[in-house]
């Protein structure tokens, strides 16, 4: 992982439409348990005494690899990023929510909270694209809430709804579209 600086949280979304895009709310233990971990992952290693978070529908950032070379980060609610796991290696995952919280020295840090998409392990007939199925609430079992640094790069997977493709409404499978590339 490289460095990341110029974060900026855009489209604040209002506290009467908060219900519409976040799904995962800190009113929960386990959103309070998760946000420690994040922070443990940043190097902040103390208890949680401020409650003070914003949501937010957009974010951008500037990385630079060991290399010095830059990009252009911006991320939104819906986009499907690709999250490196120590266990799992390359994982996948829709941006559910994007937020920043007051830490204990004071100063914000910018989280996002993912919904993962699992493979199971079928492929589209025709495509030969490998079926993913998003995971529900319910279905969760792997932590959702990351500090943003954790998307170092943006788009190189590209997702498609299975019901869009057969024309039959199925909103958990997707189709991993292996054909997509950015043109260099």
């Amino acid at each position: 992982m490289g460095n990341f600086y110029n974060i900026h949280l855009k489209k604040r979304i209002s506290l009467k439409n908060i219900k519409d895009f976040v799904k995962f709310f800190p009113s929960d233990d386990h959103f309070m348990t998760e946000l420690s971990i994040s922070y443990n992952e940043l190097g902040l290693h103390a208890a949680l005494i401020n409650s003070s978070i914003i949501w937010y529908e957009m974010a951008s950032y500037v990385t630079e690899d060991t290399f010095g070379n830059k990009e252009n980060i911006c991320l939104k609610l819906g986009d499907v990023v690709t999250i490196q796991d120590e266990e799992y290696s390359e994982s996948f995952a829709m941006i559910q929510s994007i937020f920043h919280h007051k830490s204990n020295n004071n100063t914000y840090f910018a989280f996002i909270i993912v919904t993962w998409f699992e493979e199971i392990n079928q492929r589209h007939p025709i495509l030969e694209c490998p079926f993913f199925r998003l995971l529900t609430a319910n279905d969760q079992q792997w932590r959702r809430i990351f500090p943003i640094t954790v998307v170092d790069q943006v788009n190189k997977i590209h997702f498609v709804s299975s019901g869009m493709v057969e024309q039959r409404v199925n909103e958990d499978l997707w189709i991993k579209n292996e054909f997509y590339f950015t043109a260099v």
